[in-house]
């Protein structure tokens, strides 16, 4: 045994990885018991460490942090058109000085505005070390379907540049799954139909989504579908902790306030935010997307110029030219 004041560890039956003791049984021979009793305190100490340390390390290895997704709306989306209702009347002095379209977008999304017949969005995903596949990407709507907004119709017309996956979604379609999209406008052909989106590891996917609405106006959250490591996986995404929303398009003249990159003009027209499908659709080199042609339009359009409503709706007869103040720089004739 030795002398009582001598005190021999032996550590039996164990595996030692970094910090952590796995398993093992302490054996504890002679020795005061306060030196018993700091000993054990201190080997239990080192033993909680190491648990944290090694939970840590595996957990960043295996991806802890997860698939990331997210989608918001884009003033920088690669179709430079873009058409906003403003819900007040908007005086002389209101409008700042622009020098483009994404200028243009943030005032009037500022003012409270939102989007006309077409909503640019931004959608983000990267896998984090997983392997995703991403499947569909839907809009589910929530509430009922509202009239078209009143206001003043903010436009903007300018030059897209086609840099993201394109994407659209038809909101007036009984089914507002993903479309093939160009830069800017959307074909009637499913994008998800034979292939799957993956997900690299640390390299993030943007999908440039344009979510089409004509004949009413919607609250919507996108739903995104597919795979995480193999097991089933569906992702909501806000607008923050809210909807995003889209108006449809007025069928009665209003007014518009439109830029073009040269000052803004005054006009009353109808019609404004209407979107032109494509079929087949063009890339920015005006070559054919693959995939986009189909035999027939759905029912409901007037293909192949623009989405309308179903024949024998009732069209709201052109108000009278409107009397309260507008702005102004120049007033078409």
């Amino acid at each position: 045994m030795g002398d009582q004041h001598e005190t021999h560890n032996r550590i039996s039956q164990s595996t030692i990885h970094g910090n952590v003791f796995m398993g093992g049984v302490l054996t504890l021979m002679g020795g005061r018991r306060p030196r018993l009793r700091l000993l054990i305190a201190v080997l239990s100490v080192l033993a909680l460490l190491g648990a944290g340390t090694t939970y840590w390390a595996l957990t960043a290895t295996e991806g802890g942090k997860g698939p990331e997704l997210g989608a918001h709306y884009d003033p920088e989306h690669a179709d430079a058109d873009s058409t906003t209702v403003v819900p007040r009347v908007v005086k002389p002095t209101d409008p700042p000085a622009v020098t483009g379209c994404e200028a243009a977008r943030t005032w009037a999304h500022a003012q409270g505005g939102t989007d006309v017949g077409a909503s640019p969005l931004s959608v983000s995903m990267v896998g984090n070390g997983h392997t995703v596949a991403i499947e569909q990407v839907r809009a589910t709507i929530v509430g009922e379907p509202r009239d078209p907004l009143s206001g003043t119709v903010v436009d903007c017309a300018g030059q897209g540049e086609g840099k993201k996956i394109d994407m659209g979604v038809d909101l007036d379609s009984p089914n507002p799954v993903a479309l093939i999209g160009a830069a800017g406008p959307v074909s009637f052909a499913p994008y998800f139909t034979d292939k799957y989106l993956y997900l690299e590891d640390r390299k993030p996917e943007i999908v440039s989504l344009t979510v089409l609405a004509t004949r009413h106006s919607y609250d919507y959250v996108l739903t995104v579908e597919g795979t995480v490591d193999g097991k089933r996986r569906t992702w909501t995404l806000k607008d923050g902790g809210r909807p995003f929303h889209v108006s449809g398009v007025r069928r009665e003249s209003g007014t518009e306030l439109s830029t073009h990159g040269r000052g803004w003009e005054t006009s009353y027209g109808t019609g404004s935010g209407e979107r032109i499908r494509c079929n087949p659709c063009y890339d920015q080199d005006q070559q054919e997307i693959p995939g986009t042609t189909v035999a027939v339009a759905p029912a409901g359009y007037s293909f192949p110029s623009k989405p309308g409503y179903q024949p024998g709706d009732p069209i709201a007869p052109p108000k009278d030219r409107p009397t309260a103040q507008t702005p102004p720089l120049t007033v078409d004739g």
